[in-house]
């Protein structure tokens, strides 16, 4: 505490026992100099906090004088979280809150695994020499050498685009936002994935569309046929699909399928909208392609994002528009997020540019691949064959499929007694008549994080809440 703060702090003490009351005046700054000790100096930079606090006001000439009385500790709200209150969406926010619960039920990949000091170099660097683009503005498409360095990057798992097809947003979320603004009206039919990525569920529900589903198979993906007759049996204008890596299962669909897929939607009509935002965290060998890597025509509009491979700041998104490009962009622009931050796409594209994203990319995959085995191997063990696991091909979380429903309210109460958390399957369900009620007994968990005495101690306490539940 500094000096004139431990002024202040005396003075507020008076106030609060009441030897000074409001309209009493204040010791001059001579007295209280005297009093303390301390310099006039610094007496008056303590008057000064106490009437930026409202507790005493300056009067010319005449000294400070008492305006109000603090309040008393007791009458402040109580912020503490309260294990037994809030409905199962209100317990989701502990684990983001609390970094002691980062385990199972975090939203996000392991900070070890990300690269900020790194990024952080380049973005000072590019701080220091991009004044200039900062006066000139950007295109409303985005930086364009961070497109073409996006072009150059997905260009490896075959999805082949120029910088002129790139929309650069804020996220990938914002993405989302974007395509469904651009390809549907109220009233429109949409195709999800149930379980899905439940913040882009989130956007479907402040919208007047129809939802209908379709469930990808925890170990397999998705099937062509169902996504054939579904889409033979609605008006589906687009379909939200997530086939690398998928959110929550960690599935990857084999090519031939993919091709099936974007096959059947172009004969129907349908705007497919990829969502591959995961589809850099892959760990599995063989052929890593798209949706997109298929598409011949304008079927496939793809949305990727850095949201997990660089620091959260950095976490732009993008969209490859190829055809729909322009009314995306016109949508972008009457939507107002043009994004006016040249500096840090400039300083995302060096980054880009340079051999250290590809370096990171490989240590964080295998190191990724590592920490879902052994986080697979200690639950199957720990559940002595309860349930069933999806095996992920990618991605930072596990599915787990078990015998009979839970009170996954309950249990996520129980589970934060020992700084345990999980992300209920319930929460992964599109909006339906009856929503989740297929995920009551299921539930996805986090595997990114390193594996010690601690984090496998709580992962065996959650398996036996979940053999005794």
């Amino acid at each position: 505490m500094t000096r004139y703060e431990k002024v202040a702090g005396m003075i507020t003490a008076r106030i609060g026992a009441g030897a000074l009351r409001p309209g009493d005046r204040l010791p001059s700054v001579r007295q209280m100099s005297r009093i303390t000790g301390f310099s006039a100096v610094t007496v008056l930079h303590g008057y000064e906090l106490l009437e930026s606090r409202g507790l005493c006001r300056a009067q010319p000439r005449s000294g400070y004088f008492v305006t109000a009385v603090p309040p008393a500790p007791e009458s402040l709200p109580d912020t503490a979280p309260d294990d037994r209150a809030g409905d199962l969406h209100s317990q989701l926010l502990r684990p983001q809150q609390d970094r002691r619960f980062e385990t199972f039920g975090a939203m996000w990949i392991c900070d070890d695994l990300i690269p900020r000091a790194q990024a952080d170099r380049i973005m000072r660097q590019s701080l220091r020499t991009g004044s200039r683009r900062l006066a000139e503005g950007l295109e409303p498409d985005g930086d364009l050498r961070m497109r073409e360095e996006i072009c150059r990057h997905i260009a490896r798992r075959g999805t082949f685009a120029q910088p002129g097809e790139i929309l650069i947003t804020g996220s990938a979320i914002q993405a989302c936002n974007l395509c469904l603004d651009s390809f549907t009206r109220p009233g429109d039919t949409v195709l999800v994935e149930s379980p899905g990525y439940f913040p882009l569920l989130a956007t479907l529900r402040r919208r007047d569309l129809k939802v209908i589903e379709i469930t990808p198979d925890p170990l397999r993906g998705l099937d062509p046929e169902e996504f054939a007759r579904l889409l033979a049996a609605h008006p589906v204008r687009a379909a939200i699909l997530t086939v690398t890596n998928h959110f929550p299962t960690g599935v990857t669909c084999p090519p031939e399928v993919m091709e099936r897929l974007v096959a059947i939607a172009a004969r129907h009509g349908t705007v497919i909208i990829e969502n591959d935002m995961f589809g850099d965290l892959g760990y599995r060998p063989g052929p890593r392609v798209t949706l997109r890597h298929f598409d011949q025509g304008a079927t496939v509009v793809q949305i990727g994002s850095f949201e997990f491979t660089l620091p959260p700041e950095y976490g732009y998104g993008w969209v490859v528009g190829g055809l729909h490009k322009r009314d995306l962009l016109v949508t972008h622009y009457m939507n107002g997020h043009r994004l006016r931050d040249g500096f840090v796409q400039w300083g995302i594209a060096r980054y880009l540019s340079g051999r250290s994203y590809d370096r990171q990319l490989r240590n964080l995959n295998r190191t990724l691949a590592r920490r879902m085995q052994e986080g697979r191997a200690i639950l199957t063990e720990a559940l002595g064959g309860r349930g069933v696991l999806s095996d992920p091909a990618g991605g930072f979380t596990c599915w787990l499929s078990l015998p009979a429903p839970l009170d996954q309210g309950v249990l996520l109460r129980e589970a934060g007694k020992a700084r345990t958390s999980f992300l209920p399957g319930t929460i992964f369900a599109p909006v339906t008549p009856d929503p989740g009620a297929n995920f009551a007994a299921a539930l996805a968990l986090n595997f990114s994080f390193r594996w010690t005495q601690e984090t496998s101690a709580r992962l065996r306490h959650l398996a036996s809440l979940l053999c005794a539940g």
